[in-house]
């Protein structure tokens, strides 16, 4: 590579200099970047905050009347399958 070659490639990136407004393009590219990792970031924690929370509003359950097993809300203990109401809790939970 000969030392024009690398100049000229240098001179390809001067458009991030440019103002504008307040800013350089080059520092609204790298804010708006940050934003979005933070962003994203952020959104992630949420929908683990979430979904911790909903673990938390539910038990495993098994119904006496058919049999079925899986999580019920420790609120509204109804067997999704046949509809009777849970009384045993898996893990013994009341």
């Amino acid at each position: 590579m000969t030392a024009g070659a690398a100049r000229g490639g240098m001179h390809d990136m001067d458009f991030l200099n440019q103002s504008v407004g307040p800013l350089t393009l080059g520092q609204w590219i790298g804010a708006l970047v940050a934003f979005l990792v933070i962003s994203s970031a952020l959104s992630a924690m949420k929908r683990k905050s979430e979904q911790k929370e909903a673990a938390a509003n539910t038990s495993e359950a098994r119904c006496l009347g058919c049999g079925w097993q899986g999580r019920v809300s420790r609120y509204h203990r109804t067997c999704p399958k046949c509809g009777n109401s849970i009384t045993r809790l898996a893990r013994g939970e009341s």
